[in-house]
């Protein structure tokens, strides 16, 4: 499920208001779902709380989140997680100056072989949170680590977007069941 999806399904549950209050409280939905459910009713009602903490058993992504980005290898550890899924998703880590990571979300979920995705969304939403970094991740359901010509403008694409936020795209990333792969290295992406 995507962060864009829990989020829909968060306001029509406790409604557009009671979710903007959260939000403004605490940052991103990612940080909304980590409180207790005492912390939200100082927020929201009781009940409201407690809808929420239903809807987290629906955000996987909570769990094993990544807290620094420290290397490579960590964040490839880290995104193998997502190899299992049957449909393509893209996911993305937004990061501060520290490299402390603020977020990461499911932003998009395709279909098997491919999926829409909005560079300027996923800019815009690196703005929100005040992110100096970012590093997007795909995977490729085929098990194919090669990235594909749509990969490769879509890197691009994001690298141009980012640049003229001032936030640095780190890595593209495609996750495989045995590998991740760099398509930033790859193709020679700057």
């Amino acid at each position: 499920m995507t962060s864009t999806n829990f989020e829909d399904i968060a306001k029509k549950v406790i409604g557009k208001i009671k979710y903007n209050k959260l939000i403004k409280r605490y940052g991103c939905i990612d940080n909304v779902i980590k409180q207790s459910k005492e912390s939200l009713c100082n927020v929201v009602s009781e009940k409201d709380a407690e809808y929420i903490n239903n809807l987290i058993d629906f955000k996987f992504t909570a769990i094993d989140q990544l807290k620094k980005v420290n290397n490579s290898y960590d964040t490839y550890e880290h995104l193998m997680k997502y190899c299992r899924m049957k449909n393509e998703i893209f996911v993305c880590i937004y990061i501060n100056r520290c490299n402390d990571v603020i977020c990461e979300e499911i932003t998009h979920i395709g279909v098997p072989s491919s999926c829409l995705v909005d560079v300027y969304g996923i800019v815009n939403r690196g703005k929100d949170l005040k992110a100096k970094g970012l590093i997007v991740a795909h995977n490729h359901p085929s098990n194919h680590p090669v990235a594909s010509e749509e990969d490769i403008k879509l890197t691009k694409n994001l690298s141009l977007e980012c640049k003229k936020s001032k936030i640095t795209l780190f890595d593209s990333i495609i996750i495989t069941n045995k590998e991740c792969v760099s398509i930033m290295h790859q193709q020679n992406i700057i």
